[in-house]
């Protein structure tokens, strides 16, 4: 009777120590629903993601006729698509670089119209549209592209890179700077737009600037090459500027460079954590880092590495309950015969920029690509969307975690104690 008290108590350990081995307290590739997001018919660049009351949404630049348009998916809480995929513009130019927007009760999506104008509209999150397409009355000499756009709980900021008033470079190239507007919701504006810089950057080297609102003001941060020298200024010139405009539309700050010891580091995403600026970008080697302005500009916190081994970059952060949760596209796993293969990749850290977790591998294949979008919060539901290859062609896929790891059940009554636990999740291959 005893060895056979021994036998049961043996498996029940091996049962709990197999159920524990289950439940990871970290987010690891079988922890994330991933869905295909865009239709077989899709040729998708450049995903942009939001939240919104029910779940998320996601714009993307289509190719799949002559020219490009935009489209849209509504992701629903579990992280699956809801109907199809609805088509939001339809003209006979190009629509690009557009910025995603959710002001409460609806989408806002700005967007360059034929890189030389910046349009609007409205939308629910079925895909209706509550407004037309409408031109902002911004005075673009002819190249606005590039849009960043932020609600503030009564009106949009917008930012954008314009290369009015710009002098030439010989022999070629145009300088440029950024541009910011007030807009009503709808898609009015409000005042003048200003240039958020002081100085023009050489060719180039501000494209897609970021805004983001702290609460009180806007704060808007761009790529520039101004140091480097007058239209000499290359890729290994730029520095990370910002600035700040209040809520009337009005310069207050900047211009204020990033105090980084990397060469050339390059812009790729910024958030406010609720105290400070956090600003994800790639320095001089494969590699992304985060970094922190306070709301006076001044660097406290820079060059802290995200990846490791040098093999990645493009971070994409967002912030939630003191931790960062950082997203970024890796190399790591390239061979001779993948080459070109880049996966996505995943972690959180503190705001020290200490990792919580190990980086995890999100997605498995061999060509996959690597162009994501910021990670988006629905509540505890936590999001993220990109461009993969996996299917054959390029595809929007969209992963969300929602925190269902495997759970140990209560005991039951029967004389002999059972445990049950569910199937583990396969990992996305």
């Amino acid at each position: 009777m005893k060895m056979k008290f021994r036998l049961i108590y043996v498996v029940l350990i091996l049962l709990l120590l197999n159920v524990f081995s289950q439940i990871n307290p970290i987010f690891a590739e079988s922890d994330w629903n991933i869905y295909r997001v865009s239709s077989i018919n899709a040729i998708p660049s450049y995903p942009q993601l939001s939240s919104s009351n029910l779940g998320f949404g996601i714009v993307w630049v289509d190719n799949r006729e002559s020219d490009l348009d935009l489209f849209y998916s509504r992701i629903n809480s579990t992280g699956k698509r809801q109907g199809n995929e609805i088509k939001l513009t339809d003209n006979e130019v190009h629509d690009e670089t557009p910025a995603l927007v959710w002001n409460g009760k609806d989408f806002a999506l700005f967007w360059s119209q034929n890189r030389s104008q910046i349009y609007f509209t409205r939308f629910r999150e079925n895909g209706r549209k509550i407004i037309g397409d409408k031109s902002l009355d911004v005075q673009s000499n002819g190249y606005a592209i590039h849009v960043s756009a932020v609600w503030n709980g009564e009106e949009f900021g917008v930012v954008w890179w314009d290369v009015r008033d710009a002098p030439q470079c010989t022999p070629s190239g145009t300088r440029g700077r950024a541009f910011f507007a007030r807009v009503n919701n709808q898609g009015e504006m409000i005042g003048e737009e200003i240039p958020v810089s002081d100085k023009y950057s050489n060719p180039w080297q501000d494209y897609k600037p970021f805004i983001v609102w702290d609460g009180e003001n806007y704060a808007i941060f761009w790529n520039d090459s101004r140091e480097g020298g007058e239209c000499t200024g290359g890729v290994g010139d730029s520095e990370i500027f910002m600035s700040k405009v209040n809520s009337n539309g009005e310069k207050i700050l900047g211009d204020i460079k990033l105090q980084s010891n990397e060469l050339s580091p390059q812009l790729w995403d910024v958030e406010w954590d609720g105290e400070n600026y956090v600003i994800g970008y790639n320095g001089r080697i494969a590699q992304g880092h985060l970094a922190k302005m306070d709301s006076n500009g001044n660097t406290i916190l820079v060059d802290v590495p995200i990846n490791s081994g040098n093999q990645g970059g493009s971070p994409t952060i967002t912030s939630k309950e003191d931790k960062y949760y950082i997203a970024w596209s890796d190399f790591r796993v390239r061979t001779p015969e993948t080459f070109y293969n880049t996966e996505i990749y995943y972690t959180e850290a503190d705001k020290d920029g200490n990792k919580l977790i190990p980086e995890t591998r999100l997605t498995f294949y061999d060509q996959s690509s690597s162009e994501q979008t910021p990670i988006k919060f629905y509540k505890e539901n936590m999001g993220i969307a990109w461009i993969d290859s996996k299917d054959g062609n390029p595809q929007v896929y969209f992963a969300s975690n929602l925190h269902s790891r495997p759970k140990l059940f209560p005991l039951q009554k029967p004389a002999i104690p059972s445990i049950s636990f569910p199937r583990p999740i396969l990992p996305f291959r």
